[in-house]
């Protein structure tokens, strides 16, 4: 009996904080977030997860309690990068090395970013997080927020990779380090 009431007693007065997770992927899409939601909601039971989220005109999906968001709303105009996209996917064979304009795209996106939505970047990079997960493909704000994290905080990051596209998350583990 003395060890149930020890028992009980632990487990009310247990102090455990939970973790406060970002989660950054491929911008103005909900492609790539498909296959990241059973691992955040996993996630989002125990802790505080907040998606870094950049649209043209949608609102984030409603994933649940515990689940935040830090929405950044764009007003780009990339009819070409679908058009695109829609070749490579549907049109032509794709490989690897088909992809990089995509990537182009993705810089873009981030110029857009620190030159009209600096204040939405400094608002990742002044919090203290415990984790990063971000999307390996398209996304290169998240692999930016990823590394200045670790460099600067030693924040750890999770490369989740939705579709094995590129050789990234091969390398980094090959050479047990980021060579972005």
């Amino acid at each position: 009996m003395k060890f149930f009431i020890f028992l009980l007693g632990f487990l009310i007065f247990n102090n455990v904080e939970a973790y406060k997770i970002l989660v950054a992927y491929e911008h103005d899409s909900k492609s790539h977030l498909g296959s990241m939601i059973p691992l955040v909601k996993s996630l989002s039971q125990n802790n505080n997860v907040t998606f870094f989220y950049i649209a043209k005109r949608d609102l984030p999906p409603n994933l649940g309690p515990n689940i935040s968001y830090i929405q950044t709303n764009i007003n780009m105009r990339d009819e070409g990068r679908r058009d695109f996209l829609t070749l490579l996917q549907f049109r032509k064979t794709m490989h690897s090395f088909d992809i990089y304009p995509v990537f182009i795209a993705g810089d873009i996106i981030l110029g857009h970013m620190i030159e009209y939505h600096m204040e939405k970047i400094l608002e990742v990079l002044n919090q203290e997080w415990d984790l990063v997960i971000l999307d390996e493909l398209f996304g290169m704000h998240a692999h930016t927020f990823a590394i200045i994290l670790n460099r600067l905080k030693k924040v750890p990051y999770i490369v989740f990779s939705t579709t094995l596209m590129v050789e990234t998350t091969s390398s980094n583990m090959a050479l047990s380090r980021p060579i972005l």
